[in-house]
Protein backbone atom coordinates (compact mmCIF):
# COMPACT_ATOMS: atom_id res chain seq x y z
CA UNK A 1 0.00 0.00 0.00
CA UNK A 2 2.99 2.28 -0.42
CA UNK A 3 2.35 5.15 -2.77
CA UNK A 4 5.00 5.92 -5.37
CA UNK A 5 7.09 8.94 -4.54
CA UNK A 6 8.12 11.55 -7.07
CA UNK A 7 11.88 11.62 -7.44
CA UNK A 8 12.71 15.11 -8.67
CA UNK A 9 16.07 15.36 -10.38
CA UNK A 10 18.54 17.68 -8.76
CA UNK A 11 21.60 18.57 -10.76
CA UNK A 12 23.09 20.92 -8.18
CA UNK A 13 26.28 22.83 -8.85
CA UNK A 14 27.87 21.22 -11.91
CA UNK A 15 31.14 23.07 -11.71
CA UNK A 16 33.58 23.73 -8.91
CA UNK A 17 35.75 26.85 -8.83
CA UNK A 18 38.82 24.95 -10.04
CA UNK A 19 37.16 22.86 -12.74
CA UNK A 20 35.11 25.88 -13.82
CA UNK A 21 38.27 27.72 -14.92
CA UNK A 22 39.52 24.74 -16.90
CA UNK A 23 36.18 24.10 -18.58
CA UNK A 24 35.85 27.80 -19.40
CA UNK A 25 39.19 27.82 -21.22
CA UNK A 26 38.34 24.67 -23.18
CA UNK A 27 34.92 26.06 -24.02
CA UNK A 28 36.22 29.31 -25.45
CA UNK A 29 39.08 27.62 -27.26
CA UNK A 30 36.52 25.54 -29.13
CA UNK A 31 34.17 28.51 -29.51
CA UNK A 32 36.38 31.25 -30.88
CA UNK A 33 37.84 29.32 -33.83
CA UNK A 34 34.45 28.47 -35.42
CA UNK A 35 33.25 32.03 -34.82
CA UNK A 36 36.29 33.47 -36.58
CA UNK A 37 35.88 31.06 -39.49
CA UNK A 38 32.24 32.07 -39.73
CA UNK A 39 33.29 35.71 -39.93
CA UNK A 40 35.66 34.83 -42.79
CA UNK A 41 33.07 32.77 -44.68
CA UNK A 42 32.17 35.73 -46.91
CA UNK A 43 35.51 35.42 -48.71
CA UNK A 44 35.42 32.75 -51.45
CA UNK A 45 38.12 30.11 -51.85
CA UNK A 46 39.90 30.79 -48.57
CA UNK A 47 42.09 27.86 -47.51
CA UNK A 48 41.51 26.36 -44.08
CA UNK A 49 45.01 27.15 -42.77
CA UNK A 50 45.85 30.71 -43.76
CA UNK A 51 47.03 33.92 -42.13
CA UNK A 52 43.64 34.87 -40.57
CA UNK A 53 43.27 31.37 -39.15
CA UNK A 54 46.75 31.45 -37.63
CA UNK A 55 46.05 34.90 -36.21
CA UNK A 56 42.84 33.63 -34.61
CA UNK A 57 44.56 30.54 -33.25
CA UNK A 58 47.29 32.72 -31.78
CA UNK A 59 44.63 34.93 -30.18
CA UNK A 60 42.95 31.96 -28.55
CA UNK A 61 46.19 30.49 -27.20
CA UNK A 62 47.43 33.80 -25.79
CA UNK A 63 44.02 34.52 -24.24
CA UNK A 64 43.89 31.10 -22.60
CA UNK A 65 47.37 31.47 -21.14
CA UNK A 66 46.77 35.01 -19.91
CA UNK A 67 43.35 34.06 -18.50
CA UNK A 68 44.84 31.13 -16.60
CA UNK A 69 47.59 33.33 -15.14
CA UNK A 70 45.10 36.04 -14.16
CA UNK A 71 42.86 33.46 -12.48
CA UNK A 72 45.78 32.09 -10.46
CA UNK A 73 46.88 35.57 -9.42
CA UNK A 74 43.34 36.53 -8.45
CA UNK A 75 43.16 33.62 -6.00
CA UNK A 76 46.29 34.90 -4.26
CA UNK A 77 44.91 38.39 -3.71
CA UNK A 78 43.87 38.80 -0.07
CA UNK A 79 40.27 39.87 0.25
CA UNK A 80 39.10 39.90 3.86
CA UNK A 81 35.41 40.72 3.97
CA UNK A 82 32.55 39.72 6.25
CA UNK A 83 28.99 40.20 5.07
CA UNK A 84 26.06 40.40 7.45
CA UNK A 85 22.28 40.18 7.18
CA UNK A 86 20.01 41.54 9.88
CA UNK A 87 16.40 40.66 10.72
CA UNK A 88 14.59 42.66 13.41
CA UNK A 89 11.11 41.88 14.72
CA UNK A 90 9.37 43.94 17.35
CA UNK A 91 6.67 42.46 19.55
CA UNK A 92 4.14 45.30 19.90
CA UNK A 93 1.20 45.04 22.28
CA UNK A 94 -1.58 46.35 20.06
CA UNK A 95 -4.21 46.80 22.76
CA UNK A 96 -6.20 49.62 24.32
CA UNK A 97 -4.25 52.17 26.34
CA UNK A 98 -6.34 51.60 29.49
CA UNK A 99 -5.78 47.86 29.31
CA UNK A 100 -2.06 48.29 28.62
CA UNK A 101 -1.63 50.05 31.99
CA UNK A 102 -2.93 46.95 33.77
CA UNK A 103 -0.94 44.49 31.64
CA UNK A 104 2.64 43.53 32.41
CA UNK A 105 5.15 41.83 30.11
CA UNK A 106 7.68 39.71 31.99
CA UNK A 107 10.95 38.16 30.86
CA UNK A 108 12.49 35.87 33.48
CA UNK A 109 10.47 37.66 36.21
CA UNK A 110 11.70 41.03 34.94
CA UNK A 111 9.11 43.57 33.78
CA UNK A 112 9.80 45.05 30.35
CA UNK A 113 8.01 47.50 28.06
CA UNK A 114 8.41 46.12 24.54
CA UNK A 115 10.25 43.06 23.28
CA UNK A 116 12.49 43.07 20.18
CA UNK A 117 14.16 40.03 18.61
CA UNK A 118 17.20 40.49 16.37
CA UNK A 119 18.90 37.82 14.24
CA UNK A 120 22.26 38.67 12.65
CA UNK A 121 24.05 36.28 10.29
CA UNK A 122 27.75 36.79 9.55
CA UNK A 123 29.43 35.17 6.53
CA UNK A 124 33.03 35.21 5.33
CA UNK A 125 32.71 36.23 1.66
CA UNK A 126 36.40 36.98 1.19
CA UNK A 127 39.16 34.82 -0.21
CA UNK A 128 41.22 34.27 2.95
CA UNK A 129 40.93 32.83 6.42
CA UNK A 130 40.07 35.37 9.14
CA UNK A 131 41.45 34.84 12.64
CA UNK A 132 40.53 36.45 15.97
CA UNK A 133 37.80 38.68 14.56
CA UNK A 134 35.74 40.74 17.02
CA UNK A 135 32.52 42.57 16.23
CA UNK A 136 30.97 44.91 18.79
CA UNK A 137 27.18 45.16 18.55
CA UNK A 138 25.54 48.29 19.90
CA UNK A 139 21.84 49.05 20.39
CA UNK A 140 20.29 52.43 21.26
CA UNK A 141 20.87 53.69 24.79
CA UNK A 142 17.21 53.18 25.65
CA UNK A 143 17.49 49.47 24.83
CA UNK A 144 18.64 46.68 27.11
CA UNK A 145 19.96 43.31 25.94
CA UNK A 146 18.12 40.52 27.75
CA UNK A 147 19.51 37.50 25.90
CA UNK A 148 22.62 37.28 23.72
CA UNK A 149 23.71 33.96 22.19
CA UNK A 150 25.05 32.13 19.12
CA UNK A 151 22.65 29.81 17.29
CA UNK A 152 24.20 26.36 16.80
CA UNK A 153 27.76 27.59 16.12
CA UNK A 154 30.22 25.20 14.49
CA UNK A 155 32.91 24.08 16.88
CA UNK A 156 35.63 25.08 14.41
CA UNK A 157 34.54 28.73 14.58
CA UNK A 158 35.55 28.99 18.24
CA UNK A 159 32.88 31.65 18.68
CA UNK A 160 32.44 33.47 22.00
CA UNK A 161 30.06 36.16 23.23
CA UNK A 162 31.34 38.81 25.63
CA UNK A 163 29.16 40.95 27.91
CA UNK A 164 31.54 41.75 30.76
CA UNK A 165 32.84 45.30 30.58
CA UNK A 166 30.06 46.48 28.26
CA UNK A 167 26.92 48.44 29.01
CA UNK A 168 23.45 46.91 28.95
CA UNK A 169 22.92 47.87 25.30
CA UNK A 170 26.20 46.42 24.00
CA UNK A 171 27.79 43.04 23.39
CA UNK A 172 30.77 41.64 21.51
CA UNK A 173 31.17 38.62 19.23
CA UNK A 174 34.56 36.90 19.00
CA UNK A 175 35.18 34.54 16.05
CA UNK A 176 38.46 32.71 16.52
CA UNK A 177 38.61 30.83 13.20
CA UNK A 178 36.42 32.13 10.35
CA UNK A 179 37.07 30.25 7.11
CA UNK A 180 35.75 31.09 3.65
CA UNK A 181 31.97 30.72 3.15
CA UNK A 182 31.42 29.87 6.82
CA UNK A 183 28.48 31.43 8.64
CA UNK A 184 27.65 32.39 12.22
CA UNK A 185 24.20 33.43 13.43
CA UNK A 186 23.74 35.57 16.54
CA UNK A 187 20.38 35.94 18.30
CA UNK A 188 19.54 38.97 20.46
CA UNK A 189 16.47 39.63 22.61
CA UNK A 190 16.20 43.21 23.81
CA UNK A 191 13.80 45.47 25.68
CA UNK A 192 13.22 48.97 24.35
CA UNK A 193 10.65 51.75 24.35
CA UNK A 194 11.18 52.57 20.67
CA UNK A 195 12.63 51.20 17.44
CA UNK A 196 15.93 49.34 17.73
CA UNK A 197 18.62 50.30 15.21
CA UNK A 198 21.63 48.03 15.46
CA UNK A 199 25.21 49.21 14.87
CA UNK A 200 28.28 46.99 14.42
CA UNK A 201 31.96 47.83 14.79
CA UNK A 202 34.53 45.25 13.56
CA UNK A 203 38.03 44.98 14.98
CA UNK A 204 41.01 42.79 14.10
CA UNK A 205 44.58 43.25 15.30
CA UNK A 206 46.12 40.93 12.68
CA UNK A 207 44.34 41.89 9.46
CA UNK A 208 42.23 44.59 7.85
CA UNK A 209 38.72 43.15 7.60
CA UNK A 210 35.78 44.98 6.05
CA UNK A 211 32.25 44.46 7.39
CA UNK A 212 29.63 45.06 4.69
CA UNK A 213 25.92 44.47 4.33
CA UNK A 214 25.28 41.44 2.16
CA UNK A 215 22.79 43.20 -0.12
CA UNK A 216 25.49 45.73 -1.07
CA UNK A 217 28.10 43.05 -1.77
CA UNK A 218 26.11 41.28 -4.47
CA UNK A 219 27.70 41.03 -7.91
CA UNK A 220 25.91 41.48 -11.21
CA UNK A 221 22.74 39.49 -11.49
CA UNK A 222 22.37 36.68 -14.00
CA UNK A 223 20.45 38.77 -16.52
CA UNK A 224 23.14 41.44 -16.65
CA UNK A 225 25.87 38.82 -16.95
CA UNK A 226 24.11 37.14 -19.86
CA UNK A 227 23.57 40.50 -21.59
CA UNK A 228 27.25 41.41 -21.28
CA UNK A 229 28.26 37.97 -22.52
CA UNK A 230 26.11 38.29 -25.67
CA UNK A 231 27.47 41.78 -26.32
CA UNK A 232 31.03 40.50 -26.02
CA UNK A 233 30.35 37.67 -28.48
CA UNK A 234 28.83 40.09 -31.00
CA UNK A 235 31.78 42.46 -30.59
CA UNK A 236 34.22 39.61 -31.17
CA UNK A 237 32.40 38.60 -34.37
CA UNK A 238 32.37 42.22 -35.54
CA UNK A 239 36.11 42.62 -34.96
CA UNK A 240 36.78 39.37 -36.81
CA UNK A 241 34.81 40.64 -39.81
CA UNK A 242 36.44 44.06 -39.63
CA UNK A 243 39.91 42.54 -39.71
CA UNK A 244 39.23 41.10 -43.18
CA UNK A 245 38.62 44.55 -44.67
CA UNK A 246 41.64 46.35 -43.15
CA UNK A 247 45.22 46.44 -44.23
CA UNK A 248 47.01 43.16 -43.55
CA UNK A 249 50.06 44.88 -42.09
CA UNK A 250 51.17 43.92 -38.63
CA UNK A 251 50.18 47.26 -37.11
CA UNK A 252 46.54 47.01 -38.21
CA UNK A 253 46.34 43.35 -37.26
CA UNK A 254 47.66 44.22 -33.80
CA UNK A 255 44.93 46.85 -33.38
CA UNK A 256 42.36 44.09 -33.87
CA UNK A 257 44.25 41.44 -31.90
CA UNK A 258 44.44 43.38 -28.62
CA UNK A 259 40.67 44.05 -28.28
CA UNK A 260 39.93 40.45 -29.21
CA UNK A 261 42.20 39.21 -26.42
CA UNK A 262 40.51 41.56 -23.96
CA UNK A 263 37.07 40.38 -25.06
CA UNK A 264 38.02 36.74 -24.62
CA UNK A 265 39.40 37.47 -21.15
CA UNK A 266 36.15 39.19 -20.23
CA UNK A 267 34.09 36.30 -21.60
CA UNK A 268 36.24 33.85 -19.62
CA UNK A 269 35.31 35.77 -16.50
CA UNK A 270 31.60 35.38 -17.26
CA UNK A 271 31.80 31.75 -18.37
CA UNK A 272 31.62 30.19 -14.91
CA UNK A 273 28.56 32.11 -13.56
CA UNK A 274 26.75 31.64 -16.88
CA UNK A 275 27.47 27.91 -16.74
CA UNK A 276 25.94 27.79 -13.26
CA UNK A 277 22.92 29.75 -14.52
CA UNK A 278 22.45 27.23 -17.32
CA UNK A 279 22.73 24.38 -14.81
CA UNK A 280 20.11 26.06 -12.59
CA UNK A 281 17.83 26.49 -15.60
CA UNK A 282 18.17 22.81 -16.50
CA UNK A 283 17.43 21.84 -12.89
CA UNK A 284 14.33 24.06 -12.85
CA UNK A 285 13.10 22.64 -16.16
CA UNK A 286 13.69 19.08 -14.97
CA UNK A 287 11.77 19.79 -11.74
CA UNK A 288 8.82 21.20 -13.71
CA UNK A 289 8.81 18.15 -15.94
CA UNK A 290 8.99 15.86 -12.91
CA UNK A 291 6.04 17.65 -11.33
CA UNK A 292 4.04 17.32 -14.55
CA UNK A 293 4.73 13.57 -14.71
CA UNK A 294 3.82 13.21 -11.04
CA UNK A 295 0.55 15.06 -11.64
CA UNK A 296 -0.29 12.65 -14.46
CA UNK A 297 0.46 9.66 -12.23
CA UNK A 298 -1.60 11.07 -9.34
CA UNK A 299 -4.61 11.96 -11.52
CA UNK A 300 -6.32 8.54 -11.09
CA UNK A 301 -5.69 8.68 -7.35
CA UNK A 302 -7.14 12.19 -7.09
CA UNK A 303 -10.19 11.11 -9.08
CA UNK A 304 -10.72 8.16 -6.75
CA UNK A 305 -10.28 10.43 -3.72
CA UNK A 306 -12.78 12.90 -5.19
CA UNK A 307 -15.32 10.13 -5.71
CA UNK A 308 -14.76 8.93 -2.16
CA UNK A 309 -15.28 12.45 -0.82
CA UNK A 310 -18.57 12.70 -2.69
CA UNK A 311 -19.66 9.36 -1.18
CA UNK A 312 -18.76 10.65 2.28
CA UNK A 313 -20.81 13.82 1.70
CA UNK A 314 -23.79 11.66 0.70
CA UNK A 315 -23.45 9.56 3.84
CA UNK A 316 -23.21 12.67 6.00
CA UNK A 317 -26.44 14.05 4.53
CA UNK A 318 -28.24 10.88 5.55
CA UNK A 319 -26.68 10.87 9.04
CA UNK A 320 -23.26 9.34 8.28
CA UNK A 321 -20.32 8.76 10.56
CA UNK A 322 -18.55 12.13 10.64
CA UNK A 323 -21.35 14.70 10.83
CA UNK A 324 -20.64 15.46 14.47
CA UNK A 325 -16.86 15.20 14.33
CA UNK A 326 -16.50 17.50 11.30
CA UNK A 327 -18.59 20.19 13.04
CA UNK A 328 -16.13 20.33 15.92
CA UNK A 329 -18.03 18.18 18.40
CA UNK A 330 -16.03 16.00 20.78
CA UNK A 331 -15.72 12.22 20.79
CA UNK A 332 -15.16 10.70 24.25
CA UNK A 333 -13.96 14.11 25.43
CA UNK A 334 -11.32 14.48 22.69
CA UNK A 335 -11.81 17.24 20.12
CA UNK A 336 -10.49 16.98 16.59
CA UNK A 337 -7.73 19.44 15.59
CA UNK A 338 -8.47 22.80 14.02
CA UNK A 339 -8.50 21.31 10.50
CA UNK A 340 -12.13 20.33 10.04
CA UNK A 341 -11.39 18.36 6.87
CA UNK A 342 -8.91 16.07 8.62
CA UNK A 343 -11.57 13.59 9.72
CA UNK A 344 -12.84 13.35 6.15
CA UNK A 345 -9.28 12.71 4.96
CA UNK A 346 -8.97 9.80 7.36
CA UNK A 347 -12.22 8.25 6.19
CA UNK A 348 -11.37 8.92 2.52
CA UNK A 349 -8.03 7.13 2.88
CA UNK A 350 -9.61 4.13 4.63
CA UNK A 351 -12.34 3.91 2.00
CA UNK A 352 -9.81 4.16 -0.84
CA UNK A 353 -7.67 1.35 0.63
CA UNK A 354 -10.66 -0.96 1.03
CA UNK A 355 -11.91 -0.39 -2.51
CA UNK A 356 -8.61 -0.20 -4.43
CA UNK A 357 -6.92 -3.16 -2.71
CA UNK A 358 -10.05 -5.33 -2.83
CA UNK A 359 -10.02 -6.03 0.91
CA UNK A 360 -12.96 -8.16 2.01
CA UNK A 361 -14.83 -7.70 5.26
CA UNK A 362 -13.07 -10.72 6.77
CA UNK A 363 -9.60 -9.23 6.14
CA UNK A 364 -10.27 -5.85 7.75
CA UNK A 365 -9.46 -6.91 11.32
CA UNK A 366 -6.22 -8.63 10.23
CA UNK A 367 -5.06 -5.51 8.38
CA UNK A 368 -6.19 -3.02 11.05
CA UNK A 369 -2.67 -2.13 12.23
CA UNK A 370 -1.26 -1.90 8.72
CA UNK A 371 -4.08 0.37 7.55
CA UNK A 372 -3.71 2.55 10.66
CA UNK A 373 0.01 3.19 10.08
CA UNK A 374 -0.60 3.95 6.39
CA UNK A 375 -3.35 6.47 7.24
CA UNK A 376 -1.18 8.00 9.98
CA UNK A 377 1.54 8.77 7.44
CA UNK A 378 -0.88 9.97 4.74
CA UNK A 379 -2.77 12.55 6.83
CA UNK A 380 0.28 13.71 8.82
CA UNK A 381 -1.11 12.64 12.17
CA UNK A 382 2.07 13.45 14.10
CA UNK A 383 1.83 17.14 13.17
CA UNK A 384 -1.96 17.55 13.58
CA UNK A 385 -2.78 15.56 16.73
CA UNK A 386 -1.51 16.31 20.21
CA UNK A 387 -0.58 12.68 20.88
CA UNK A 388 -0.55 9.31 19.05
CA UNK A 389 -3.22 8.05 21.46
CA UNK A 390 -5.64 10.77 20.32
CA UNK A 391 -5.21 9.74 16.68
CA UNK A 392 -5.61 6.04 17.57
CA UNK A 393 -8.95 6.66 19.32
CA UNK A 394 -10.38 8.74 16.48
CA UNK A 395 -9.05 6.32 13.85
CA UNK A 396 -10.62 3.33 15.62
CA UNK A 397 -13.96 5.14 15.79
CA UNK A 398 -13.92 6.06 12.07
CA UNK A 399 -12.57 2.63 11.05
CA UNK A 400 -15.36 0.86 12.92
CA UNK A 401 -18.06 3.00 11.31
CA UNK A 402 -16.46 2.68 7.85
CA UNK A 403 -16.23 -1.11 8.21
CA UNK A 404 -19.96 -1.26 8.89
CA UNK A 405 -20.67 0.61 5.65
CA UNK A 406 -17.98 -0.83 3.36
CA UNK A 407 -17.10 -4.16 4.99
CA UNK A 408 -20.29 -5.86 4.00
CA UNK A 409 -20.05 -5.05 0.31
Amino acid sequence: MKRKQNLRPRLGPLLSSRSGCVISIIFFDSFCIPVSLYAQAAQPKVPFIDVPFLRTLFTVIVSAVVGFVVARLTKRIRDSRIAYTETTQRVVLDIHEELRKRLKLLYEEQEINQLTTIAVTFENIGTTLILAQTIRIELPESAKILDFRCVNPARELRAELLRDGFSDNQGQVLIGHFDRNQQLQVSIIASSNGPVNIKMYPSNDKDSVALVEKSRSKVMDEREQLTNFIRSVLAYIFLGSLAQHLNTSFRYQLLILVPQILLILYMLRLAYPISRSIASGITYWAALRGNALAAQQDAPLQAASSNTTRRISTRRERGGTLSGLRNGQSYNGHNLPEHQELAASIESTIDYIIRSDGISSGELEAKFGEIREFVRAEVGANSHFESPEEFDRIFEFIFTRTRRVDGGR
